[in-house]
């Protein structure tokens, strides 16, 4: 962790938004990105010969030392202690006092937020080793959650862009169809065909399946009885959300109970497991355990389920 946290610093925060700035197109970025990733691989590489050749203590002071003159070694170590090493620690600061700044909404000057922090990290430091290891181990994780969810944001957002030029799609083509109604959920679309014509059902499908292929990398069409929903790739299904919702801590011993009433929801059905999966509409094969006619039914159930749990919460 100590190595990584110090290659992947938090101008990685920073630092790319101006590399945009300059260059402008995606292949420049990702080739100026690239270019700095090959030279500095180029300088981990020789100091990886020096240090087999000159295995001393002391890092680039003891090459100076070496290579030029003591007194050379003796300038960078200050120089080091009073320029290098505490300009990054500067920089490091005031990147976290914006982004600080702008979380709080400007409660605190940005100058005071970067001293509190030098300050907080010089303690830190001071109390030891371990105790200094710890925090930068720490921060290491969050950096790389950080970058893991600015990576997932970034997917999401395409995806999200090609549902909304999607939607413009299927209205235009699908729009005049009777019956049928486009319904936007934000991360998702619903083609509903409920009241649409069999014939005509059958038309809206193949349109529907024509006028995605544009967008297959990005979406997915889930074909329900009387409806499609179209999502972005990187959202998992039904089941998938089941399993994790399931998985955290607190609901691990909880007795799932799950109501669905189309074909997307058989994956959850089966994500369930041993808990209580119910269908609700016409009977049909399905991976539910029980099979509920309609609404109603489902109210009558959860009244009497909330009724007994009421009871049994009541005697302990």
């Amino acid at each position: 962790m100590l190595v990584m946290g110090g290659i992947v610093g938090s101008g990685i925060f920073i630092n790319p938004y101006v590399v945009a700035g300059l260059v402008h197109t995606p292949a420049l970025i990702l080739g100026a990105w690239l270019a700095g990733g090959a030279i500095a691989l180029a300088g981990a590489f020789i100091y990886a010969e020096l240090a087999d050749r000159m295995p001393k203590v002391g890092g680039q002071y003891a090459y100076i030392r070496e290579a030029y003159h003591p007194l050379l070694g003796f300038l960078y170590g200050w120089i080091c202690l009073l320029v290098i090493h505490a300009g990054g620690s500067a920089a490091v600061a005031v990147t976290f006092a914006k982004y600080f700044r702008v979380f709080s909404h400007g409660v605190v000057p940005e100058k005071w937020i970067a001293v509190a922090v030098v300050l907080l990290f010089t303690v830190v430091n001071c109390l030891g080793v371990r105790a200094g290891g710890r925090v930068q181990s720490a921060f290491m994780l969050l950096r790389i959650l950080a970058i893991a969810m600015i990576i997932a944001c970034g997917a999401l957002a395409h995806e999200i862009s090609a549902l909304r030029r999607a939607k413009i799609e299927l209205s235009v083509h699908l729009g005049s169809i009777p019956g049928l109604w486009i319904e936007d959920k934000r991360l998702s679309l619903s083609v509903h065909l409920l009241g649409v014509s069999p014939a005509l059902q059958r038309q809206a499908r193949q349109q529907l399946d024509s006028l995605l292929l544009p967008f297959q990398k990005s979406l997915r069409l889930i074909e329900n009885l009387r409806d499609a929903e179209i999502v972005p790739r990187c959202i998992s299904g039904k089941g998938m959300a089941v399993e994790q919702f399931l998985a955290t801590p607190p609901l691990r011993r909880a007795l799932p109970i799950y109501f669905g009433d189309d074909l997307s929801d058989e994956p959850a059905f089966r994500a369930v497991g041993k808990g209580i999966s119910i269908r609700v509409g016409a009977e049909r094969p399905t991976r539910a355990r029980y099979l509920v006619r309609n609404p109603a039914t489902v109210a009558r159930v959860l009244t009497r389920l909330e009724r007994s749990l009421r009871l049994n919460t009541a005697k302990i």
